[in-house]
């Protein structure tokens, strides 16, 4: 099969790139906007400065471009591309075993039987990037310890010469990837630069041994000079995003990385070519595509099971609060019922945000007001839907609070350009001028948000420019005047002084009115409901059930015309089923989406 190889490698690629292009987009942004790339002189000493720094500065110029998926996506499927193929040079040159299917007895362009096994490192390394803490600084250390392997494999040094050679190799592969030098330290004691030598199994032990040593010498002489711990040395400084965790499997990808290139395939070559050298026979073609076919189907069915279901549907959902597609959350969280704190908020305020909430949030699954505006959690992500949250309401301060802390609580000491951005757009609304300063001037050494750090550094003390513009002007006027703390059990008054304030903070309205009802404190909604109709005569149909329910729970009748015909009649419909069936009767759930539902499940 002359062309199977490039056939493999071109569905390969295809299939990558669609897999992160079309199903996993925002796990490209969720890694973009947890970094900030400087184009600085001191960002690059400061990363070079450091064992790996060199491909943790790759890796992160590298997830900059993440902030256009496309080019993410091209991205990824390179650095898997450039793995296998490194593995299949390094498998070629540990054992040249396929020839050309004409029988002239050349090394063969087609699909060697053994191709197939050059994608078992790349699918699990695939596999683990499905956890969202596995940094790109990882993929980019290993093509650089492979790099290193191809390199020493074609080199010829005498004796002596080779043990110099792999000293000085092992000490700048260490500072420029970290760790993976271990890699290097088994190749080499496996694959003798000097041909004329044979080991034995005793003799490659020991050598393997000492090449182990030296490079644990080095990296533990590493940890006395640097301000690093041992343990965070030999696990990489950028590897994880948490500094002390690695998982097993990235150390496995490690050795998976050396071990099949050294697999005994010259033993094994009987099975792949029964015949002899340079005869290959239709059963080898058969046998190659078979195990390939295999491979790739184990890889589709097992990868997607590294990408945990609930995790990303949350990086889903606060990738599209932070792009304000409000109408892809809904149509989301109509294909699958949200069930998560987050995911519940992000899907309030996408209905808030389109003037829905008082028609269809109990549509929805609902989950108290922790609904509206989550509990806060010490973590670097999920505060974030939150402080999106304060920031539409007009609460400034606490979504500028939020946004810094998350920043600051990221594992990895990085500081997040989302989180930069955000706070310049806070400052600016406060009129602290020379903080959005600070902030701006890191911007405009970013690649993708120095134009919007310019167009930005034009607002710097223009008022007037502020107060016109859509959205700064409009969270200036919704800003609560007095400056006074309040805790997570007070935010229905918060959220009552910012609609008294300003009565056309319609996120703000549709929240007080709903707050009470996800309680399902009735005489609180009643209260709060009297305070909106002073300013407006705003009745949507989930509060007209509110008030529906409160009249019943009298035993009263509403004044005439204040509900829909419609309203009342259902209510006393769902009056009549409780009473016959009580609570757990089936023919309860035909009022699904209604408070009266939520209220008594």
């Amino acid at each position: 099969m002359k062309y199977g190889k490039w056939i493999a490698d071109g569905i390969f690629a295809i299939c990558t790139f669609i897999f992160w292009r079309v199903r996993y987009p925002y796990a490209l942004t969720y890694q973009e906007q947890f970094q900030m790339f400087l184009w600085d002189d001191d960002y690059f000493l400061g990363r070079v400065s450091e064992p790996g720094g060199l491909a943790r500065w790759v890796a992160e110029c590298l997830v900059q471009c993440y902030n256009n998926v496309t080019v993410g996506a091209i991205i990824l499927t390179i650095i898997f591309l450039m793995m296998q193929q490194l593995t299949w040079k390094l498998m070629k040159k540990e054992s040249p075993l396929s020839y050309d299917s004409t029988s002239k007895g050349n090394k063969s362009e087609g699909l060697s039987f053994f191709y197939a096994l050059s994608f078992i490192p790349v699918f699990a390394l695939w596999f683990q990037m499905g956890d969202e803490n596995t940094m790109l600084t990882f993929p980019v250390s290993l093509l650089f310890a492979m790099l290193a392997m191809l390199h020493y494999t074609y080199t010829q040094f005498g004796t002596w010469q080779r043990y110099i050679y792999f000293i000085v190799m092992s000490c700048l592969l260490y500072w420029t990837a970290g760790p993976v030098v271990l890699m290097f330290a088994v190749w080499t004691a496996a694959w003798p630069l000097d041909t004329k030598w044979k080991h034995s199994i005793g003799t490659s032990t020991l050598i393997l041994l000492i090449h182990v040593i030296i490079c644990c010498t080095i990296i533990w002489a590493s940890a006395r000079v640097l301000p690093y711990t041992s343990a965070r040395l030999f696990r990489g400084i950028d590897y994880y995003r948490y500094p002390l965790l690695m998982p097993y499997l990235m150390m496995a990808i490690e050795l998976l990385c050396v071990v099949i290139p050294l697999f005994p395939l010259r033993e094994l070559q009987t099975i792949a070519h029964p015949q002899e050298k340079g005869k290959s026979t239709q059963l080898g073609i058969v046998k190659a595509l078979g195990l390939t076919v295999f491979i790739f189907v184990c890889a589709l069915l097992i990868i997607p099971k590294g990408f945990k279901a609930k995790t990303y549907e949350l990086i889903e959902y606060d990738y599209l609060v932070r792009t304000q597609q409000w109408q892809k959350i809904i149509a989301k969280a109509e294909k699958q019922n949200p069930d998560l704190p987050m995911s519940v908020c992000a899907t309030n305020l996408a209905l808030g945000k389109t003037n829905q909430l008082g028609e269809r949030a109990f549509h929805f699954f609902q989950n108290g007001g922790e609904g509206l505006i989550p509990h806060f959690e010490r973590s670097f992500v999920s505060p974030l839907i939150t402080s999106e949250a304060y920031f539409h309401l007009g609460l400034v301060n606490s979504a500028q609070r939020l946004t810094f802390e998350c920043m600051e609580a990221i594992p990895n000491y990085n500081k997040s350009v989302r989180a930069v951005k955000r706070l310049v757009e806070t400052n600016l609304i406060n009129g602290q001028y020379e903080v959005a300063r600070k902030y701006i001037n890191l911007l405009k050494k970013t690649t993708f948000y120095s134009h919007w750090a310019t167009q930005a550094e034009q607002l710097l003390c223009n008022e007037q420019a502020i107060n016109q513009h859509p959205l700064y002007g409009e969270l200036r006027r919704s800003h609560l005047q007095e400056d006074f703390l309040f805790s997570e059990q007070e935010l229905d008054k918060i959220m009552g002084q910012l609609f008294l304030q300003n009565p056309n903070n319609h996120l703000a309205k549709q929240y007080l009115m709903l707050y009470p009802l996800l309680e399902k404190d009735i005489p609180k909604f009643m209260q709060y409901m009297g305070v909106i109709q002073q300013k407006e005569a705003y009745m949507p149909t989930i509060a007209q059930q509110g008030v529906a329910i409160a009249y019943m729970q009298q035993r009263q009748q509403p004044p005439q015309g204040l509900l829909n015909d419609i309203i009342l009649s259902q209510c006393n419909d769902f009056s009549q089923t409780l009473s016959q069936g009580g609570m757990d009767s089936p023919l309860l759930n035909r009022f699904k989406g209604t408070l009266w539902y939520y209220l008594v499940k």
